[in-house]
């Protein structure tokens, strides 16, 4: 759900809150003015198949936030490792310039059995301490650049934190909620829906019009809508 979007969606659910008069002709500015209002005061769920919740204000994290990771200028070799993509990342960077040696006849071989992958999977920390001059500069821009980037869920789901993803960041949210909100608006919190499962979510069990209902009575900031319905 775009910024616009979320706006009129409040609009349509009586939230007073400083906005334009008219959204479809408010300016860039003005809707991100009346958009950070609007999240400092109200907490937006989409409400999915199934009851799913979501952060319909979420806006999905790079890198860099995801996994909380300082710019390439700042990392050092314990924050790489301790986080695996990154890690896979530095190791891709190292095998290309152990590729490119192997095929520059003015560089000096190194003698090892080890095929270049296998050193640059376990040799990658000496490597990226040691780098200077324009290399370091190409790698740093490099890291950056992957820091920048919304993950690989197809290959770095099993290693983000739940708050990546806007259903995750709504599981978090209610998780941490006083357990009488989450009673009277009968949110489930699920964690792993069966042995084995890595699912995770905050289920919303009562229909949208009650929920805000109650939410409004009790003076909770919360409110919900209909996932594309806004």
């Amino acid at each position: 759900m775009d910024r616009r979007t979320f706006l009129k969606a409040l609009a349509a659910l009586g939230v007073s809150l400083p906005m334009p008069l008219d959204l479809l002709a408010a300016s860039d500015q003005e809707l991100d003015s009346a958009w950070r209002q609007a999240r400092d005061l109200w907490e937006l769920f989409e409400v999915g198949e199934g009851g799913v919740l979501s952060f319909a204000n979420y806006e999905n994290l790079d890198r860099a936030d995801a996994y909380c990771l300082p710019w390439g200028a700042q990392l050092s070799v314990e924050e790489i490792g301790d986080c695996p993509p990154l890690q896979w990342k530095v190791s891709a960077l190292y095998l290309e310039d152990l590729e490119a040696r192997e095929w520059d006849e003015g560089e000096d071989r190194v003698v090892d059995s080890r095929s270049p992958y296998e050193i640059a999977e376990s040799d990658w920390p000496a490597w990226f301490r040691s780098l200077q001059g324009l290399r370091r500069d190409e790698v740093i821009a490099e890291l950056n650049a992957w820091l920048r980037d919304e993950p690989d869920w197809g290959w770095e789901e099993d290693y983000l934190p739940d708050r990546a993803t806007g259903q995750g960041a709504a599981f978090e949210y209610f998780s941490e909620a006083e357990s009488e909100v989450r009673k009277a608006l009968r949110i489930r919190v699920i964690e792993g829906d069966r042995p084995g499962s890595n699912y995770i979510a905050a289920e919303l069990h009562m229909c949208v019009e009650e929920a805000n209902a109650i939410a409004v009575e009790n003076g909770w900031t919360i409110l919900f809508v209909r996932e594309g319905a806004a």
